[in-house]
């Protein structure tokens, strides 16, 4: 993968990772794979309950037993907006990773969904911003296009006391072997 990729970005070793809403766990597993099976550093979390998580995706169990067996802390029912509330959690972090956020809501109304998820990811920005140390990263992966340009996720992000724009950078689902973007349903 080129230099200024995701990839290169969270794959650094030694960093203490929390993924938020990785729906089937997919990303984590292929993340805990790229770096040679060792998930010690690795926190994977989704939003829904187990039982949701298992009827939505049907190979949720097979990644969760692979990343247990990696080291990676796995823990559902996590609320991305409100990461503070889950005491499970245990910050702080050097990156805590957001890939696709989205509220999944089926909202037909533009400009209602544009603000459902703009919400979502600046709740995200807001309480990742407690999980990391003075030097961690908060990443969010967008697609490109609408309705996700409307979203204006960097200037949510400068928005927030505390918080800056750091870079941009592509994220290529392809380097992440296994990883599946899931929509959310």
């Amino acid at each position: 993968p080129p230099l200024q990729t995701a990839y290169r970005y969270f794959t650094k070793r030694d960093q203490r990772i929390l993924i938020i809403g990785d729906g089937n766990f997919s990303f984590a597993h292929s993340l805990v794979q790229i770096l040679n099976g060792d998930g010690s550093l690795v926190t994977a979390t989704c939003y829904d309950s187990g039982t949701v998580l298992n009827q939505k995706y049907s190979d949720a169990k097979k990644f969760v037993k692979e990343l247990n067996n990696c080291g990676c802390t796995i823990h559902t029912s996590i609320d991305g907006t409100k990461l503070g509330a889950h005491k499970e959690l245990d910050p702080p972090y050097d990156l805590v990773i957001f890939n696709f956020p989205h509220v999944g809501l089926g909202i037909k109304d533009k400009e209602k969904n544009i603000l459902a998820n703009q919400q979502l990811v600046e709740g995200y920005l807001r309480s990742a911003k407690d999980m990391i140390h003075d030097t961690g990263a908060i990443t969010v992966s967008v697609k490109k296009g609408e309705p996700y340009d409307s979203w204006k996720v960097a200037r949510l992000g400068i928005a927030i006391p505390g918080l800056r724009l750091k870079t941009a950078m592509e994220f290529d689902p392809s380097s992440f072997a296994g990883f599946a973007h899931r929509r959310t349903i």
